[in-house]
């Protein structure tokens, strides 16, 4: 993260294009963030990626998708949640919640981890949101 001061707030921005955070934070220069002037910080925080996973048809196991999900996102991040939604003639897609560490690159990482699962059609990354 590179700091850039602008007369009384503080800008904070991703060094790396197209991070998962790519936002600027705005803080209040007090006197803990005054020292912290034209240096590189680290703000990394926990992301929470929301995917919607399409399996190829109605009968695919789900259940068996989501011990394959597990096996392949465990040590890059943890699942916070799976949730079924229905789409269509009894079609449905798998809504996976997945908290990662706030690096670029990681929901990249995670989707091909995604896509190499059997029986996946597609994936679309809904949500990212900070944690």
């Amino acid at each position: 993260m590179k700091v850039q001061w602008y007369s009384s707030a503080l800008i904070v921005e991703p060094l790396l294009p197209g991070a998962i955070d790519a936002g600027s934070r705005v803080y209040r220069i007090n006197a803990h963030t005054a020292d912290l002037k034209d240096r590189e910080v680290n703000t990394m925080g926990d992301v929470l990626i929301t995917y919607q996973i399409m399996p190829t048809g109605v009968d695919v196991d789900i259940e068996q998708m989501k011990d394959e999900i597990k096996q392949k996102i465990h040590g890059v991040g943890e699942i916070n949640d799976f949730r079924e939604e229905p789409i269509a003639f009894g079609l449905k897609a798998l809504i996976v919640r997945v908290i990662v560490k706030d690096e670029g690159g990681v929901s990249d990482k995670i989707e091909e981890m995604l896509r190499s699962i059997n029986n996946v059609q597609g994936i679309v990354v809904n949500e990212v949101t900070l944690i």
